[in-house]
């Protein structure tokens, strides 16, 4: 018996020994997109903090530190995507408003959390915020359902998302109505020790209009209609991709009306627009007591995430040009110029053609009983400026503070030349330009022509408007 137990014991060696081999030729081979838990291992990264939150926010200011912010322009929701090498997503936070932490109301100012056990390397991270209300362009589904569908689990090769853009963004963004301002970046963080901390700045998708207006007509001003215009249709996920001007307005009717008492300076309202890269300058309209203003500003672009602040100036009196233009391309015959009132501003914009020369004066035009003209004075002093970028384009041809300035323009389409200049008698006008595109010769009429801040810049002024009867 003795002398058969090592013989027993080499059987029963053999025996699990087949077994432990069978089972692991016999192990399932997972699917290649399912996603298999990695375990810590020591090359893993132990903890890395992340912190997210509206880009420009620093402690001591206003609102979360931002001067421009109001509630329920910061956090509601969100969406952190960390992306390796292989285009693999390691992580999916999706973070949902809790009450009590802001943001529930779109007021949390930041989002900070703890990676645990993550391979170092290159990751791209990605951060999504506020996204239930953005429409994908040509599709029915908001963002927000995208990225919570099985396509974006950790585990799953990433879906670029980078061409998408968002359908009329500003007309989804209703923060009274719990409808916050959509928000994303995109950052390449190369992860390397622990306890590193990675910071990402969410960059609003929209841009934000302030307007006030000063009321120097001699009669209340009860206003009961906004609209600005043109911006772009689409808005692409990402800044850095261009959107074109395109055919939306911003439309407010106000009830109950809002009243700017005589000589009183008071806020009207504030407004989100989409990020527009254009070249017509936007337009401004309002209905004052029965009746519509309009005029254009000096600005054609605004970026996301910028604010523009209007002044708008009732007026009894204001600027008005008139131009007078002359081609030659054989002999010479004169070209009408309908500039018309500037009714909001004192930036002017022009169209002339190429190869012109013209002539412009000007006239303060008294208004009274309601907006309606009743003087008409020639402007007698004034001086024109001319930057020296713009001398290869426009030529003067006459003192630079002649009653009637003149100049020759470049034979070439497609220029700019912008025009500073101030007028001294017989009232005293400030800080007014005109901007001359000069066009191929053709049949022509015109319209009149701010910067904008980045959102948390302290204000530092407001484009002065100055407001007419349309």
């Amino acid at each position: 018996m003795r002398r058969m137990l090592p013989d027993m014991n080499i059987k029963v060696l053999v025996f699990l020994l087949a077994s432990v081999l069978f089972t692991a030729c016999t192990q399932e081979i997972p699917n290649e997109d399912e996603y298999i838990p990695t375990p810590p291992s020591k090359r893993s990264l132990e903890n890395i903090s992340v912190v997210i939150g509206a880009a420009g926010i620093s402690e001591g200011k206003a609102l979360h530190g931002d001067e421009y912010a109001q509630e329920g322009e910061f956090i509601h929701s969100l969406h952190l995507f960390i992306v390796n090498e292989n285009n693999v997503i390691e992580k999916h936070i999706a973070f949902n408003p809790e009450e009590g932490n802001g943001g529930e109301y779109g007021n949390l100012a930041h989002y900070a959390t703890t990676i645990e056990y993550i391979a170092p390397g290159k990751k791209t991270f990605y951060a999504f915020a506020n996204m239930e209300h953005a429409r994908i362009k040509q599709h029915t589904f908001c963002l927000d359902d995208l990225l919570n569908g099985e396509d974006f689990n950790e585990g799953k090769k990433w879906k670029d998302v980078s061409s998408y853009s968002i359908e009329n963004l500003m007309g989804s963004v209703d923060v009274v109505n719990h409808k916050f301002i959509p928000m994303s970046t995109k950052q390449e963080v190369n992860l390397s020790v622990d306890g590193q901390r990675v910071t990402l700045s969410l960059i609003r998708l929209v841009a934000k209009v302030i307007i006030q207006l000063a009321n120097n007509q001699g009669e209340d001003a009860h206003i009961t209609k906004l609209e600005m215009k043109s911006f772009a249709d689409v808005t692409p996920l990402f800044a850095g991709t261009t959107s074109k001007a395109g055919n939306l307005t911003y439309t407010k009717v106000f009830d109950p009306t809002v009243v700017v008492k005589d000589s009183e300076l008071s806020h009207v309202l504030e407004f989100y627009v989409n990020e527009t890269q254009g070249t017509v300058p936007f337009e401004v309209l309002l209905t004052i007591n029965g009746k519509e203003y309009a005029g254009t500003l000096a600005a054609s672009s605004l970026e996301r995430n910028h604010v523009l602040p209007v002044s708008l100036h009732l007026l009894k009196n204001s600027l008005v040009l008139d131009v007078e233009a002359t081609v030659a391309p054989v002999g010479g015959y004169p070209t009408l110029v309908k500039l018309g009132n500037n009714a909001l501003t004192n930036n002017y914009l022009l169209s002339l053609p190429e190869g012109c020369s013209f002539t412009i004066s000007g006239r303060i035009i008294g208004q009274e009983n309601g907006g309606v003209a009743q003087t008409s004075d020639p402007v007698t002093a004034w001086q024109w400026t001319l930057p020296d970028t713009y001398r290869s384009i426009i030529t003067p041809e006459s003192a630079l503070d002649a009653q009637k300035f003149a100049a020759h323009l470049t034979a070439m389409p497609g220029q700019t030349v912008r025009l500073l200049f101030d007028v001294t008698a017989p009232q005293q006008i400030n800080n007014a330009s005109l901007t001359i595109n000069t066009i191929p010769l053709q049949d022509w009429d015109t319209y009149y022509p701010s910067g904008s801040l980045e959102w948390d810049e302290n204000p530092v002024w407001y484009e002065a408007v100055s407001l007419m009867r349309k």
